[in-house]
């Protein structure tokens, strides 16, 4: 499955479905990513994360043209499936982005391939 995710910067500033991709139900996937504002996008997997520990989630997001790279400042867990990515660059609105989960494991040990 894949680890990427592709995601638009709306000018509105809304959340935004990704250009998703179809997942198998018994493999750990990214499901699905929304833009919150220019500098924060949350990111929502298939089951329960691992957060044991510090510098659990590592990802890397790429403006799709340009492949510019967004620094991602930190990642914060939101409930048992999700993170916040909060940016140290601001997305560029009607831009392409994509981002990609470098590192991420959920509770059973399961890593995104």
């Amino acid at each position: 499955m894949t680890k990427t995710k592709r995601l638009l910067a709306l000018s509105l500033g809304l959340a935004v479905a990704m250009v998703s991709s179809a997942f198998a139900a018994d493999k750990f996937s990214m499901k699905e990513v929304k833009v919150v504002d220019a500098s924060n996008i949350v990111a929502s997997f298939s089951s329960d994360l691992y957060t044991e520990g510090t510098n659990m989630f590592e990802f890397k997001l790429t403006q799709k043209d340009t492949k510019q790279e967004v620094g991602v400042k930190s990642v914060t867990l939101s409930g048992t499936t999700s993170v916040v990515l909060a940016l140290s660059g601001s997305l560029t609105m009607d831009k392409e982005y994509d981002l990609v989960a470098v590192f991420v494991s959920d509770k059973s040990g399961n890593v995104i391939e």
